[in-house]
Formats: structure tokens, sequence, C-alpha cells
């Protein structure tokens, strides 16, 4: 753990938390998403530079991270559904949203609530939560994971080297 956490009684208590938060593997994939935004917020991690090499702009390429209420994700859509299947892909992409909006309501409140220090809500390190905590981040991170990753039964891994041997080298058209 971080040494600017120096309440490591409040922290622990954090973490033995973490087990009320999880009651679904769906609550699993969403606490990892929390973390690993919270992580990516750090002005130094030693964990994110590897991890943003297979998660930065993931989501442009996912049709479910598009925010319909924007100018830009509604343009991606438009040009998606005027594709032979694009309608069908939109209406799968707006039920997978759909789900993840779900998972948000379900967990992040509690979260915030219960892991107000792992989640920088408060202590020395604090974030704008309203800013890093948002539905289009969230989702944006969540698909994120879930396209980089494998699950066998009731486990899930994150298999960053394996997804990195997909794509080209950075500055290079994929």
């Amino acid at each position: 753990l971080d040494p600017r956490y120096s309440d490591r009684a409040a922290l622990s208590v954090e973490i033995q938390a973490i087990s009320s938060l999880v009651a679904a593997p769906a609550d699993e994939r969403a606490l990892l998403t929390l973390l690993m935004l919270r992580e990516a917020s750090r002005t130094s991690s030693p964990l994110m530079p590897y991890t943003m090499s297979f998660l930065r702009s993931a989501h442009e390429h996912i049709p479910s991270a598009w925010d319909p209420t924007t100018a830009e994700g509604a343009s991606r859509r438009r040009g998606i559904v005027a594709l032979d299947g694009g309608a069908a892909l939109i209406t799968a992409a707006d039920e997978i949203r759909k789900v993840m909006s779900e998972n948000y309501a379900a967990l992040v409140p509690r979260a915030l609530e219960k892991l107000p220090r792992l989640l920088g809500v408060t202590g020395l390190d604090q974030v704008d939560v309203a800013e890093l905590y948002t539905f289009q981040r969230f989702a944006e991170m969540w698909l994120a994971i879930r396209s980089r990753s494998f699950q066998n039964g009731a486990h899930g891994v994150l298999v960053p080297l394996a997804c990195l041997m997909n794509h080209p080298v950075e500055g290079e058209e994929s």
C-alpha cells in the first residue's frame, strides 16, 4: 500500500468491507473497474503505464462505449446503423450499456461509501469524485476490461500480453 496511507486501521477496515460489496461476478468486474479508474488517476503509479498500454483508447472501437447523448457518439452510431446488420449491433450495444448502467447504479454509491480511502473520497490523496467516477468513464473502463479478459467459470483474469500481441505497436495504424 502507498506509504501516504498512515491510518492503516481504517484502510484495513475498507479492505475487509470489499467482500460485502461483491455478491456476484458482475460486482467483481464493477469493483475492478472502480479500482482501475482510481489507480489511473494517481500522479504516480507503478502499475498504470503497463495497464494503460492495453486499456488506452480501447473504448473508441466498442459501440457500447459510445455515449448516444454526445454528438460524437450519435455520429458513430449513425455510421454503424447505416451498415448491413448495424441496427442489430447497436441494439446489442445498447443492451450491454444497460447492463453497465445497472452495475454502476448498484455498486458505485455503496463502494464510494464503504471504500472512501481506497477510492480517494477521503484521505491525503483525494480525487474529484464527480469527475473521476462518471458513468461514461466507468463504461469505458468496464468495456476495456471486459474486452481484454478471459473467463473460466466463475473466475476471470486480465491477460494484457495476449491482448498486446493482437495490436500494432504505438504509432502504427491498426
